[in-house]
């Protein structure tokens, strides 16, 4: 039996997942752990949690009677994107890995947009200067620990490090390096002037020019007698999250959009031809085939917030209960509303220093009122994203949902009236891993191409449609309108 294994390198955990090459789930195994923030807007983890929860997940895969060891003909990865991990000429880890979402260059971030700044590097980038961006993190290392920057010899993101580990092989490929903010999108190559620029060592970056179905390397002897899985099973580059989790979902060619709402939030196009967006507030990286880009509109915060919610004041409560105590009250909240950008925000506010907000509240308000007015506040956030991608790219009548929104029907139901367009649930689960896994297939023969992967793993299911409710989407856009829209300027004096 040929087998494939997909991995994913989440902020919120890391999850291997088992297919077979018709894309039949063997075996899942995840592992939870958690980021840590020693300061206001810190996030960073350690690399070794994340190789920890590797052997943990793979050998947790092994313990099922549906495969065999030796049955995996590849190995693939998804990894969470923009994160940096330095380090030394023996490739031991510098300094822990600083994430997507930290905050802590703020002052380094706004130094390099008075230098791209209505500069021929705007174009180039084509994506907007934020803290959390690799090379944004990279110079505040070089500000605040100069002894540590000057020992760097490689810098890589997340699913690199750890593929690393497995092949012993150093490298990168274009989707995350388009996610770096030190790469050239559209020449799909390191952008060295610009680098020079900014005084950043040009040479500490792997060679990009890679797709994520080529393989990088083989597993190594000790590395699989640790995993428990044999030696020399090829390893595939694989590719950021988003690239992954959109082509696990069946999306490969350009016009194809989807929206994502897990830890954070996303909608995706893929397009053949990306446009520059003026105004820098959506971002625009590689997808998997050389010819095809993606713009993408972001939100930092949008499952978060509803974790945080309930770990601070409903502990005891399971996402289901969640959802079933949002359905109890009615649309709109009775006036809460919420803005979730609890650690700044990318789409479309390029703001830092941008906190949440619960408005309107008294006291008739119940626990159940804020739980729905998150809901709701998260699809407004997405609903400014979507406006600026079909200004961009045009309107499309049909929406496909991933993430973790897709087990909560009320939120579903929610996102489809505030949006007004009709929403196509996958029923495929666990599209980055099963992404990550298709890359392998390919890389390693069972497929010939990408699109025959896609129609043989069947990641495009039709799955369940929810069509808007006209007179909702009509309230909701009232609400939009009339008050949300117009949350962030009346509070962001508050921010700073």
């Amino acid at each position: 039996m040929n087998c494939l294994m997909g991995i994913d390198i989440g902020t919120s955990s890391l999850k291997t997942t088992v297919i077979n090459e018709t894309g039949e789930i063997l075996a899942v195994s995840s592992k939870a752990y958690t980021f840590e923030s020693p300061e206001l807007g810190y996030a960073e983890q350690n690399p070794d949690d994340w190789w920890a929860a590797l052997v943990h997940t793979v050998r947790e895969n092994l313990k099922t009677e549906s495969f065999d060891a030796s049955d995996i003909k590849g190995i693939g990865f998804s990894g969470q994107m923009h994160g940096m991990i330095p380090l030394d000429s023996s490739a031991d880890v510098l300094f822990k890995s600083i994430l997507h979402c930290d905050m802590r260059s703020s002052k380094q971030a706004e130094q390099v947009k008075a230098i791209v700044k209505d500069t021929h590097f705007q174009k180039k980038l084509f994506n907007p200067v934020f803290p959390g961006m690799q090379l944004i993190s990279l110079l505040w290392l070089k500000e605040e620990y100069p002894e540590i920057y000057h020992n760097i010899n490689y810098v890589l993101c997340p699913k690199d490090y750890i593929r690393y580990k497995l092949t012993g092989e150093i490298a990168t490929e274009r989707t995350d390096a388009a996610a770096t903010l030190a790469y050239d999108v559209k020449q799909q190559t390191w952008c060295t002037d610009f680098l020079r620029e900014i005084g950043i060592d040009e040479h500490i970056f792997p060679d990009p020019d890679h797709v994520p179905y080529e393989i990088s390397g083989f597993l190594q002897k000790e590395v699989s007698e640790e995993l428990g899985l044999v030696e020399g099973i090829p390893v595939v580059y694989g590719g950021g999250d988003q690239s992954m989790q959109s082509v696990g979902n069946g999306l490969y060619k350009a016009g194809d959009r989807m929206l994502t709402i897990g830890t954070s939030g996303q909608i995706i196009h893929l397009t053949d031809s990306p446009k520059f967006n003026p105004k820098l507030n959506t971002q625009t990286y590689t997808h998997v085939l050389p010819d095809v880009w993606f713009s993408m509109a972001a939100i930092l915060s949008a499952g978060s917030t509803l974790t945080w919610f309930r770990n601070t004041f409903l502990p005891d409560a399971s996402y289901t209960d969640l959802s079933n105590m949002a359905a109890t009250v009615p649309i709109a909240s009775e006036g809460i509303l919420f803005f979730p950008a609890m650690m700044g925000e990318r789409t479309p506010h390029l703001d830092p220093m941008t906190r949440g907000v619960f408005q309107g509240f008294s006291f008739k308000h119940k626990k159940e009122h804020f739980v729905r007015a998150i809901l709701e506040g998260v699809c407004f956030e997405m609903k400014e994203g979507l406006g600026i991608l079909d200004e961009l790219y045009g309107k499309t009548e049909t929406l496909l949902v991933s993430g973790g929104i897709t087990n909560s029907p009320v939120w579903l139901e929610i996102l489809s009236n505030i949006l007004n367009v009709k929403v196509q649930v996958n029923s495929q689960a666990e599209q980055a891993c099963i992404g990550a896994a298709m890359m392998a297939g390919v890389g390693c023969g069972i497929f010939s191409s990408v699109e025959e992967a896609v129609h043989a793993i069947l990641t495009k299911k039709e799955g369940q449609i929810i069509e808007p409710d006209p007179n909702k989407a009509k309230i909701y856009q009232q609400v939009y309108e009339e008050k949300y829209s117009r949350l962030y300027e009346q509070n962001k004096i508050f921010f700073n």
